[in-house]
């Protein structure tokens, strides 16, 4: 049977206009609102988070109340859609930071978001091997990905739902360089929508 995911935030629907996403894969969704810049995400996360000035990528947003260890792609759970592995989470920005944008670590703020127009169900680059799935936040162009950034789950939890950056991670898997050296999948912004595990393993 599948899951209908709606991801919208109803005080938004007379803001923005709506862009329809049919997958035909395990979930059908709508995703969508209309992004046309940068500024479109301002006000929604204002009341999340804080906006702060960073100087090579200039206005970014960072999250409040999140617990300590917290990092992006923790807290929910990965859904097969047909244009890839879709991030499911119900902290409140989700539907903007984990479809919009890139992240990274500053040694001020802890991990920022740095916005962007384009949508996908995620942006992540993928690690597979030895029993494990790994996946860490695609930074902004030109940053490469640190290898403590993954996290790690057994392949056989991989569709769990994931409730904090300490539950059922393992991420001293990141020391591992044999899987860390595998990248799976695309990691181009423009064809991010593969990598993961297979959604065979599911069935």
């Amino acid at each position: 049977m599948k899951t209908r995911l709606v991801v919208l935030l109803f005080a938004m629907v007379t803001a923005f206009g709506l862009r329809t996403f049919q997958a035909q894969a395990e979930v059908s969704f709508s995703a969508g609102i209309e992004i046309s810049s940068p500024a479109d995400f301002y006000d929604p996360l204002a009341a999340s988070g804080a906006w702060v000035s960073i100087h090579q990528y200039g206005r970014c947003w960072h999250p409040a109340r999140v617990e300590a260890g917290w990092r992006p792609y923790t807290v929910g759970h990965w859904e097969w859609t047909d244009v890839g592995w879709y991030w499911v989470s119900d902290e409140p920005w989700a539907w903007a930071c984990y479809h919009y944008g890139s992240w990274t670590l500053d040694p001020t703020y802890g991990w920022i978001w740095v916005p962007g127009v384009e949508w996908a169900p995620s942006w992540v680059s993928w690690r597979v091997g030895d029993g494990y799935c790994g996946w860490a936040p695609l930074p902004p162009p030109g940053v490469v990905i640190v290898p403590s950034f993954f996290v790690f789950v057994e392949e056989r939890r991989f569709h769990e739902h994931h409730s904090g950056a300490t539950h059922g991670y393992h991420c001293q898997k990141y020391r591992d360089r044999d899987i860390l050296a595998k990248p799976h999948g695309q990691r181009s912004r423009q064809q991010l929508y593969g990598g993961g595990l297979c959604p065979s393993a599911f069935r």
